[in-house]
C-alpha cells in the first residue's frame, strides 16, 4: 500500500500550540507562542543568561502569593475553557515575580459546544488532579490550598460559563 504515514507528532504539537495560543489570547500567563512547523513549535524564552526555573527548582521567598497566582492562572484557563491536566511545579515557571504554566500535551479544551459536556466530564478529575497538586506543593510551605474547596467553586463557575 502507498501512502504517507500520519504525522503523530505534528498532530500532537499542533494541538499543544493550538491550546498555548488560546491560552495566551485569553490572558493566562504563559510564554508568549511563536510559531510552528511540523512536530515543533517556538515560544518566547523566559530568563536572562539562564533559563527561568521551575517552581520546583526554588525556594520560594513568597509562598502565599505564588500559590494565589497560581490558583489564579488556574481560573483563567477555565475562562477559556481549558483544563491543564498535568498541572505541578514541574509545569510551573517562575520568572520576574510571576508564575507561568507551560506543557500542554495533556491539557482539555471544552471551547467546542459540540462536544462541551463530553469534555468538561473528561476534564473534571484532571482539574481536580491539578489543585490537589498545588495543594501538595503548598503545603511544603505551610500555605493552605484546599484543593476540594476551589474545586467545587471552580466546578460552579465552569457550569455557568459552558452553558
Amino acid at each position: 500500500m502507498v501512502g504517507y504515514a500520519v504525522d503523530i507528532m505534528g498532530a500532537i504539537a499542533a494541538r499543544e500550540f493550538t491550546i498555548l495560543d488560546k491560552a495566551y489570547r485569553a490572558g493566562v500567563p504563559v510564554p508568549t507562542p511563536a510559531r510552528r512547523a511540523d512536530n515543533m513549535f517556538t515560544m518566547r524564552y523566559l530568563g536572562d543568561e539562564g533559563k527561568a526555573p521551575l517552581l520546583k527548582d526554588i525556594e520560594l521567598e513568597q509562598p502565599q502569593e505564588v500559590a494565589d497566582q497560581a490558583i489564579c492562572l488556574v481560573e483563567k484557563m477555565l475562562d477559556a475553557f481549558i483544563v491543564h491536566g498535568d498541572l505541578s511545579e514541574y509545569n510551573l515557571v517562575y520568572w520576574d515575580g510571576r508564575v507561568f504554566v507551560i506543557d500542554f500535551p495533556q491539557a482539555v479544551d471544552f471551547s467546542s459546544r459540540v462536544s462541551r459536556h463530553r469534555l468538561l466530564k473528561e476534564a473534571e478529575p484532571l482539574l481536580l488532579r491539578d489543585l490537589t497538586n498545588l495543594q501538595n506543593y503548598f503545603a511544603k510551605y505551610d500555605v493552605t490550598v484546599n484543593a476540594e474547596d476551589e474545586y467545587h467553586r471552580l466546578l460552579k463557575k465552569i457550569e455557568t460559563i459552558a452553558e
